[in-house]
């Protein structure tokens, strides 16, 4: 997950100023990234040890993301104790439906910040630096390029890009990909037909055409 070094000062600003009580709000953005912050007061009798939102704050939260063109993806409370991610937090990731869910425990130096999917897996997030990203985008306009969003690599080897273009792009080398080790080593005559790569490569009929499309090009402009 990609978090600005900004927006992690000004969540943990925000979370300075209630060390004693859980607090939370959620965070608008897309599956790779979260842009923005949202917090939402804590309705809990026990707010010392649990988080609970109203379903109207939320519903003006939702209302923010719709005004900006971004969806609620993820939700947040902290741990005042400095305690790690538990059972109950999965659940409280259950109930609320985002995508994702972020603990903040707050700690004697600092803060340790978790992040969850549905699933419960611990998602690295990684912090970006804002202006560095303007700089790169401005280099990147002057040379007429065309910004298909950032793409990371994580530590497990999963991609992370941004943009539906890049994202199309990715996988469609991934077919390639997939498809050329199909025909590696196979003379013409031996070579299995789109049906049979459609199988044995778990790809669409459409995407397999459109690799196999993408391997001619490549040979034409190799020769």
């Amino acid at each position: 997950m990609l978090i600005s070094k900004e927006l992690k000062e000004l969540v943990e600003q925000y979370v300075s100023k209630h060390r004693s009580t859980e607090v939370g709000g959620v965070f608008i953005g897309d599956a790779n990234r979260f842009d923005m912050f949202v917090p939402i007061p804590n309705v809990s009798v026990s707010p010392s040890s649990q988080y609970e939102q109203r379903r109207e704050h939320l519903q003006v939260a939702q209302l923010i993301a719709e005004m900006i063109s971004g969806e609620i993806v993820g939700g947040m409370h902290t741990h005042p104790s400095g305690t790690v991610v538990s059972e109950a937090d999965l659940k409280w990731l259950e109930s609320t439906g985002h995508k994702f869910g972020v603990v903040v425990a707050c700690k004697d130096d600092g803060f340790e910040w978790f992040c969850l999917d549905k699933k419960g897996r611990n998602q690295p997030i990684y912090w970006t630096d804002e202006h560095s990203e303007m700089v790169a985008l401005l280099l990147a306009k002057k040379m007429g390029l065309n910004d298909l969003g950032r793409v990371m690599i994580t530590p497990s080897g999963e991609l992370l890009c941004e943009g539906d273009e890049a994202k199309e792009l990715l996988m469609l080398d991934r077919d390639v990909y997939l498809v050329k080790k199909q025909l590696e080593g196979r003379y013409r005559w031996e070579q299995p037909s789109r049906k049979e790569l459609s199988e044995k490569c778990g790809l669409s009929a459409e995407r397999v055409r459109r690799a196999m499309k993408k391997i001619v090009t490549r040979k034409e402009v190799a020769r």
